[in-house]
């Protein structure tokens, strides 16, 4: 009796953790960071990886599954930004402005979002990646667990817990549908 109660509930186990596991990656604004750059941190998506170069006085981080690209995260002071005005995401949090933007670009449809501070000194956060119907989750994934860090002082970053506009900016990369796709 005992060891088929036992097996009973490694079977349960076994049937809930994929549910459980899809779940958690879908609310990664409730997680904390794992990843922490200047001006924000994130928490990672499971199965995802993030490499970090630093081409000049900037960083750009690129995140990956399955060894594919998808993401590419600008960190620095002199970005080349969209026009700010025309703007289809538009929140402001708690020291920052945040933007989103679909747009084309050489017959590519592009996502981005802009986390600008509102005080000068700051280091901008761009979030950039070709929108394609494989690759949207993925992206909304990532930004789910997006939080804006503070610097008080120039040796302390401060990042909340939690992710204030994640779920908000996930929704919209959701949302986004490409040129010419049938709305849901």
């Amino acid at each position: 009796m005992n060891g088929s109660f036992g097996a009973k509930i490694f079977l349960c186990f076994v049937l809930l953790c994929p549910g459980l596991t899809w779940a958690a990656s879908q609310a990664l604004w409730g997680y904390p960071c794992d990843v922490f750059m200047s001006a924000a941190c994130l928490r990672l998506p499971n199965d995802m990886s993030i490499s970090y170069e630093v081409p000049a006085d900037f960083g750009i981080y690129t995140v990956s599954r399955s060894g594919e690209a998808f993401l590419s995260i600008y960190v620095g002071s002199a970005p080349r930004l969209p026009d700010l005005a025309r703007a289809s995401l538009k929140l402001d949090a708690k020291g920052y402005k945040i933007r989103g933007f679909h747009s084309t670009v050489q017959d590519k449809e592009r996502l981005d979002v802009i986390v600008l501070p509102t005080e000068k000194g700051g280091d901008v956060v761009h979030l950039f990646a070709r929108l394609s119907e494989d690759k949207r989750d993925a992206i909304a994934m990532v930004v789910a667990g997006l939080r804006l860090c503070s610097r008080p002082t120039p040796e302390l970053v401060r990042c909340p817990l939690l992710s204030e506009p994640g779920k908000e900016i996930a929704d919209w990369v959701r949302a986004q549908r490409l040129s010419g796709a049938p709305s849901p």
